[in-house]
């Protein structure tokens, strides 16, 4: 099978008063960067690697999120998750690397255009996203792995560990099986996911220069409620 899609980057939305970036840092990750969402009313704080990066993603502003385009695809409740049914997390893909096409999605879409992104592009936003039980999948137009960003917010990335890529990750759901996400898995075999855990769930596996692998959890704790 072609692999046409690679992994850009994972988020987690999460309460700013978890612990979630003090956990990932404790275990020794490096952040790389923060930054402000403007017109989205939101924030995140991403620790890269070399082929692609992890970010936790906080609310800012509630009205401005509210008043987003992103509330079709219902960010605010992905934002206050706890005790809902709803999933925190989103997974951005990219063509593979030297790729110059852009193959078919493996979903359908819609463009979201956020005020910070070049004029004319747009993020491309699965339609099954809607439903809040199912991850945030979605594209980003003209994305590198960190290793080849030229304005250094990547900066060292992950080499102070000796952890280099993010090689595949395992989404664990708490709804029953939706019909569409069998081609998305079919067309992304670093992806997999299980429809019977309590709690949503994300399992991320890293690899190290040596080629051994790692598996981190999230969240690592029990979300914040209320």
């Amino acid at each position: 099978m072609t692999v046409e899609w690679e992994l850009d980057h994972i988020f987690l939305a999460l309460d700013p008063r978890s612990e979630e970036g003090t956990e990932l840092i404790r275990r020794g990750l490096e952040p790389s960067y923060r930054r402000d969402h403007p017109g989205q009313g939101t924030q995140n704080l991403c620790f890269c690697f070399d082929n692609a990066y992890l970010e936790l993603l906080w609310t800012r502003d509630k009205a401005e999120l509210a008043a987003n385009a992103l509330a079709r695809s219902k960010l605010p409740e992905r934002m206050a998750w706890p005790g809902k049914g709803v999933c925190p997390f989103g997974i951005a893909i990219r063509p593979v690397s030297g790729r110059d096409d852009l193959p078919e999605l493996p979903f359908k879409s819609w463009a979201y255009r956020p005020s910070y992104l070049p004029q004319g592009t747009a993020i491309q936003v699965a339609t099954m996203s809607d439903d809040a039980r199912l991850p945030f999948l979605f594209h980003v137009p003209g994305s590198k792995p960190p290793a080849e960003w030229p304005d250094g917010l990547a900066g060292t990335r992950q080499l102070a560990t000796g952890l280099v890529r993010i090689v595949a990750i395992r989404l664990h759901l708490s709804c029953a099986p939706v019909a569409a996400m069998a081609k998305v898995q079919k067309s992304l075999p670093w992806f997999g996911v299980n429809w019977k855990a309590p709690e949503p769930m994300l399992d991320i596996v890293m690899q190290d220069g040596s080629g051994k692998l790692k598996r981190m959890p999230l969240p690592f704790a029990p979300p914040v409620e209320g």
